[in-house]
């Protein structure tokens, strides 16, 4: 859901991410931890970092979407 979310964006900012995450949330009934956790691991490779849609920033659109294909791929 957040990928799909995710890859629709105009624009890569910071509010962008957030509502991105939000409306992921929203989809998927899902909030907290449940929520955040399973986004940050797909797109950082980490369970730990900075807040999550600064991150996101940083690391750019594409690195993002390949590392939530790279995680699909290996759960499937």
């Amino acid at each position: 859901t957040f990928k799909n979310i995710f890859t629709d964006l105009d624009e890569l900012t910071v509010d962008g991410i957030k509502e991105a995450i939000k409306e992921t949330g929203a989809q998927a009934e899902a909030k907290g931890k449940l929520l955040f956790m399973p986004i940050r691991i797909a797109t950082t490779m980490q369970m730990h970092g900075p807040e999550l849609p600064n991150t996101l920033v940083i690391l750019g659109k594409e690195k993002v979407i390949k590392n939530i294909e790279d995680v699909i791929s290996k759960i499937n």
